[in-house]
């Protein structure tokens, strides 16, 4: 009488390619959505037991307003220094989506001559930003944006291992990080190969 349902399942073999910055995208919606909603939640509540309190003061209902705008007012004081970081920290992170998008679009300009290009390739707890397949070989590409210096024009030093960008060395080497994704990519690639499981279509 009743027939059990059956499973949908997806038209597509494979996931779609994941698009340039996609992940520092995904990392944006998370701060914007996870920690600031909090903080602005948070904030939101202790302007609204001020008010209550002040309101009740108004009133004969014996309040005690600067008592609690005295005890409230530090942790509205750390939720605005919060959300003040997480804005600082959004900035970063749509600099270096913009900057993976633009290394993005200049990388699609080589499928005219035959390559493969991929965005955003996500690793156990790290991801590549480009990879390169040509016939000429197989290129990983680490992204780094840096903002200008209000004056004067910005200075990048490589003397071919280590890299200097306005006279400091950075907190990720992006040398090393270029250097691991290439062995990540070597071997994986070398793995499905050895599995026939690799395929360029």
């Amino acid at each position: 009488m009743f027939q059990k349902k059956q499973a949908w399942k997806s038209p597509l073999k494979a996931s779609p390619h994941r698009s340039p910055g996609q992940s520092l995208d995904e990392q944006i919606s998370e701060v914007m959505f996870d920690s600031i909603a909090f903080w602005v939640a948070i904030s939101s509540l202790l302007v609204s037991l001020v008010i209550i309190e002040w309101f009740r003061w108004a009133y004969p209902t014996s309040p005690e307003p600067v008592l609690t705008t005295i005890l409230i007012t530090p942790l509205l004081g750390f939720s605005v220094f919060k959300l003040l970081k997480l804005r600082t920290k959004i900035k970063l992170l749509k600099l270096a989506r913009d900057g993976e998008k633009a290394i993005g679009q200049f990388l699609e300009d080589f499928r005219s001559e035959g390559c493969r290009v991929f965005h955003d390739i996500i690793g156990d707890g790290f991801n590549i930003d480009h990879l390169l397949i040509s016939p000429h070989g197989i290129f990983t590409v680490e992204t780094k944006t840096f903002r200008k210096p209000p004056k004067g024009k910005p200075t990048v030093y490589f003397d071919g291992e280590t890299l200097v960008v306005k006279g400091k060395k950075l907190d990720r080497d992006p040398i090393v990080q270029a250097k691991a994704q290439a062995n990540w990519t070597k071997e994986m690639l070398q793995g499905t190969s050895n599995n026939r499981k690799i395929s360029y279509q």
